[in-house]
């Protein structure tokens, strides 16, 4: 179900077991399993990579894996990281709907998650889900 603009989806859970990268290099496996040819990694958008698009006919998911820390705040870069690769993704997949996602094991505030859920971006805290968890909740969000 996609995020609409002004609402958020917020999972909350612990510490994940596994780096970003490696969650990362997984997700592209597991995904291309289900969608073969859809999941590519490290997508240029402006100056900076998306580090997961899944494109399907309808829609297009724009992912950052941010993971680090569990103590610390979600880095402040995710803000206008997240609203470059929303507005290059409405320009580079003209009527396709866009779902910008984050997943991540960083803190989230209430301030984080009003700033991002105003621009439609959903976040997903993988700390301590098993990588099949988290491929079923990015699958869902296919649709």
């Amino acid at each position: 179900m996609p995020a609409q603009k002004g609402t958020i989806r917020y999972i909350p859970a612990e510490l994940p077991k596994t780096s970003g990268q490696e969650l990362s290099d997984t997700l592209v496996v597991r995904l291309n399993e289900k969608f073969p040819d859809a999941v590519k990694a490290n997508v240029p958008f402006g100056n900076s990579f998306a580090d997961l698009v899944i494109e399907r006919p309808d829609k297009v998911i724009v992912a950052e894996l941010k993971t680090g820390d569990p103590g610390l705040p979600l880095p402040s870069s995710t803000y206008p990281q997240m609203g470059l690769f929303i507005e290059q993704a409405r320009t580079r997949y003209p009527g396709r709907e866009i779902v910008p996602l984050v997943l991540t094991n960083y803190g989230i505030s209430d301030a984080d998650k009003k700033v991002l859920g105003d621009e439609g971006v959903q976040i997903l805290d993988v700390a301590s889900r098993s990588i099949d968890a988290i491929v079923d909740i990015v699958v869902r969000q296919i649709g």
